[in-house]
């Protein structure tokens, strides 16, 4: 997804304060991780900051199970 197609997914969603996707990953801050993530991937033109794709996916997947 594009950085404008993340705001437009994550714009209006009620989200919980703290997200644990993993037994090592706990997000204590869901907004503002999004946020952050979306300007890395806004800011970004190369494979090597993926990985904040990769947690923005796993964000909305765990959103997608919590319905």
């Amino acid at each position: 997804m594009t950085a404008q197609e993340w705001e437009e997914y994550f714009s209006g969603k009620t989200l919980p304060p703290e997200i644990k996707l993993d037994d090592a990953t706990v997000i204590k801050d869901v907004r503002k991780c999004i946020e952050s993530h979306i300007a890395v991937v806004r800011n970004s033109q190369n494979s090597t900051f993926a990985g904040f794709e990769q947690r923005l996916k796993r964000i909305q997947q765990h959103l997608e199970q919590q319905g």
